[in-house]
């Protein structure tokens, strides 16, 4: 089962997937050659319950796949990631706008989109937070909101599966809907 989590720059994509890096702690980095001039380079964890994270999330603020060649990215390390586990999870912005490779990973793996149900609003406050007050392009942001709504709309009129997500406790709880037993109690308080 792939998970694409979805949204505008300041929705909580990454902290969402952040919080299933924090509370399971037990996980291994999986480090490939290929995306770096000099060596090795994290693409993702593997969690407990056989569940790989896509990504990088050394950094506080932003993580996932943000910063990987886009094209390899899609045609093979989200194929080869997914064929090593029974669970992926994997977000960034730029994989948040992109319809056409995501319908085409649909087909192929059972696939659920989880789009961050975070106002407007609450994205530009995120992003002002993080880089502490500077200046960015509040217009960007709205756009690529409104197009995150349009591509929610357009994913539920075609039958895909569409879920909207509060928080890393959502994900924690649809992932394990889904049948993801990373051999902990849940408890939401999300």
């Amino acid at each position: 089962m792939l998970v694409n989590v979805r949204g505008a720059n300041g929705s909580g994509k990454s902290t969402a997937v952040r919080y299933l890096l924090d509370r399971y702690g037990n996980i291994d980095k999986i480090e490939q050659l290929g995306w770096r001039k000099n060596g090795l380079k994290v693409v993702g964890y593997r969690l407990p319950g056989n569940l790989i994270v896509a990504g990088r999330y050394e950094y506080y603020q932003m993580g996932g796949l943000d910063g990987f060649k886009y094209a390899k990215m899609w045609d093979e390390l989200l194929p080869e990631l997914a064929a090593e586990a029974e669970h992926l999870v994997f977000e960034s912005v730029i994989i948040s706008g992109n319809v056409g490779r995501a319908r085409d990973l649909a087909t192929q793996y059972p696939c659920i989109f989880a789009f961050m149900d975070t106002p407007l609003e609450t994205c530009i406050e995120r992003i002002y937070a993080r880089n502490g007050g500077a200046k960015f392009k509040e217009e960007v942001v709205s756009t690529i909101h409104h197009r995150m709504e349009v591509i929610h709309r357009n994913f539920t009129a075609e039958g895909q599966n569409v879920v909207k997500l509060n928080c890393g406790e959502d994900l924690d709880s649809l992932l394990r809907a889904y049948g993801w037993n990373p051999g902990t109690e849940y408890n939401s308080s999300c």
